[in-house]
């Protein structure tokens, strides 16, 4: 169904949001064979971490984009460096580099033991984006109820999906 400030323009973020829990989900899964490779140092391990991380990038990726359609019409930029979004494309770069890591080193255990370690790296990465986003916006929605008492003092707005309006310090 269509909400009601956006209209049909919202109905991209039911592809948006499970894109994102995807491909974190599977960078968390991919960052368990890692530890399984580098614990019992079996080839299988870091195959499968390598394919489920290719998979999941692919949904990061999509969550990228769907995000930045979305951001255009509902904040009027493609991009806006907010911590959610910074921080989300900071883990993307960390596999991307992941993925060619694993292109570049030729000899198969040297190339799963430093790509294993990466994708450790971007898997803590993408948990600290996750708590970012929960503890940033558990913040901001206190500051904006504080702020919201003197709004002589807002002068710098921006507004998120719901059409609330966010002030900034």
């Amino acid at each position: 169904p269509d909400e009601l400030n956006q209209g049909p323009v919202y109905r991209i973020i039911y592809f948006h949001v499970p894109s994102a829990i995807l491909s974190l989900t599977g960078f968390g899964v991919g960052m368990a064979c890692s530890i399984g490779y580098l614990v019992t140092r079996k080839a299988t391990w870091d195959a499968v971490a390598e394919g489920i991380t290719e998979v999941s990038l692919v949904f990061a990726t999509i969550a990228l984009i769907t995000g930045s359609i979305w951001g255009r019409i509902a904040w009027g930029v493609w991009w806006a460096w907010d911590v959610r979004l910074t921080s989300f494309l900071v883990c993307w770069l960390v596999f991307a580099g992941y993925l060619m890591l694993r292109r570049a080193i030729d000899e198969p255990i040297r190339r799963a033991q430093l790509s294993s370690v990466v994708s450790v790296f971007g898997t803590v990465d993408g948990t600290v984006y996750r708590i970012k986003v929960k503890t940033y916006y558990d913040y901001m929605w206190k500051y904006y109820l504080i702020r919201r008492q003197n709004p002589i003092r807002n002068r710098n707005p921006i507004q998120n999906q719901n059409q609330i309006r966010i002030r900034n310090p």
